[in-house]
């Protein structure tokens, strides 16, 4: 029987790029947060992927973050909630060493630190019903003006887009980096092999932004780059664990090559 996801967040870049890759594979319904209702949580979903969230980050009980509310409402059902986390609950890393899912987070940003607090709690509330994907950098192109989000790539090609130049660090700064449809396609591998637990979803390798910066403008064909003393993360996220399940990983050709179209997209 066909599995059943639901895509939570309508108006989401994330959502709307699983749905058109798991739509091949899986029976996809997508909703916005304030559709839900009681009705919703009572369908035999096999899984709930949430890609909205409530803007303010709280690193306290009273946290509305919309994965804990998701998970109250599957307790003791069938339903598997699939939470998209991120690298920032590992905080800075200074030392540039891979990060694996055992390491201890050390979170620095109230985003970073909300993320963490839920995971933790939905590790609780739902202790057999829960996959968590810790996600490297997401290489997308959002020109969304009320809504941009301010992720370094974001920044980068919306300053190219207006400014015509991008900033830096004067520091070398190194992240990791993938593309919405490797994301798409872990998501999918992950749901077929009924994968539970906690995973970094990422390159494993490093790419600086200076070579990001340089992609964007090489595809762009215009546009220069400053370098600022400022300060931004570094990390690497170790994708071992993932790997040996699913077999799935990202090339540097490929990332560089879709950071390069990104950058003719924005002309």
């Amino acid at each position: 029987m066909q599995k059943a996801v639901l895509l939570i967040g309508k108006k989401s870049f994330i959502a709307q790029s699983l749905k058109k890759k798991l739509s091949n594979f899986f029976l996809i319904h997508i909703k916005d947060f304030n559709e839900l209702n009681k009705n919703t949580f009572k369908k035999n979903y096999n899984y709930i992927i949430n890609c909205s969230s409530y803007k303010v980050f709280k690193f306290n009980k009273t946290n509305k973050d919309r994965d804990l509310f998701i998970a109250k409402k599957i307790i003791n059902t069938n339903t598997k909630l699939l939470m998209l986390s991120t690298s920032k609950v590992y905080g800075d890393n200074k030392n540039l060493i891979k990060k694996k899912e055992v390491h201890i987070c050390k979170p620095q940003t109230h985003y970073g630190k909300s993320r963490l607090f839920v995971e933790n709690k939905i590790k609780k509330i739902i202790p057999n019903q829960y996959l968590i994907l810790r996600l490297a950098n997401l290489i997308n192109k959002d020109t969304r003006v009320k809504t941009k989000s301010k992720t370094a790539i974001n920044q980068m090609i919306n300053d190219l887009i207006s400014k015509k130049e991008i900033t830096i660090p004067n520091e070398k700064t190194i992240k990791d980096f993938i593309t919405i449809n490797f994301l798409a396609e872990i998501v999918h591998k992950c749901i077929v092999n009924k994968l539970s637990g906690t995973y970094n979803v990422s390159s494993g390798f490093s790419t600086s932004l200076e070579t990001v910066a340089k992609l964007l403008i090489k595809g762009h064909g215009s546009g220069i780059i400053k370098k600022k003393n400022f300060f931004t993360d570094r990390f690497i996220l170790d994708n071992t664990k993932l790997y040996k399940k699913i077999k799935k990983k990202i090339f540097k050709k490929i990332l560089y090559k879709e950071i390069v179209k990104i950058g003719k997209q924005i002309k």
